[in-house]
């Protein structure tokens, strides 16, 4: 069932509210509902998986950075290369 859940959320991603509004739900069940702990076990999954994506996000983001900087760094020795080259 996860799977499926994962293929519906890439396909449509309307279905995401859809689940919030359900986790909404789960909160306000009396207390004691097999639901309700079920619920309270499930978030801290949820905020992992939240760290976890907002974590690989700024990786991304580091990385691209890096990335630029080197490309540049590279462009800095080319150019350098090129003055030596021409002046020998």
């Amino acid at each position: 069932m996860g799977a499926n859940l994962f293929e519906a959320i890439e396909q449509d991603e309307n279905i995401i509210v859809e689940v919030k509004e359900l986790h909404c739900k789960l909160g306000n069940l009396l207390s004691g509902s097999k639901i309700q702990e079920f619920s309270r076990a499930l978030e801290p999954l949820l905020e992992g998986i939240g760290q976890g994506f907002q974590q690989k996000k700024t990786d991304q983001a580091k990385l691209k950075e890096q990335t630029l900087r080197c490309d540049q760094l590279l462009n800095e020795v080319a150019a350098f290369k090129a003055k030596v080259d021409a002046f020998r």
